[in-house]
């Protein structure tokens, strides 16, 4: 983890814990932009219940427009 990232969640939990919503709201932008999906896909066009999955995808808006900047996808098995 790079340095500059330990440094915000330092400033993430000091402010948190200082009362300091200014200073929290301060470290979040509107650029940035979260998705959850929940579904399935299929195997030869035919759909495999096997394969269940969240998928979770981080998007942040650039110059040329919104990008993902990261992706998970995490099989969901039964109970």
């Amino acid at each position: 983890m790079s340095a500059e990232i330990i440094r915000l969640l330092v400033r993430t939990a000091e402010t948190w814990n200082a009362g300091d919503a200014e200073g929290y709201a301060g470290l979040f932008t509107d650029d940035v932009a979260l998705a959850i999906v929940g579904g399935g896909s299929s195997v030869n066009g035919a759909a495999d219940p096997s394969r269940r999955s969240v998928i979770t995808l981080t998007a942040l808006r650039t110059p040329e427009g919104w990008r993902f900047a990261s992706f998970q996808n995490t099989r969901v098995s039964a109970p």
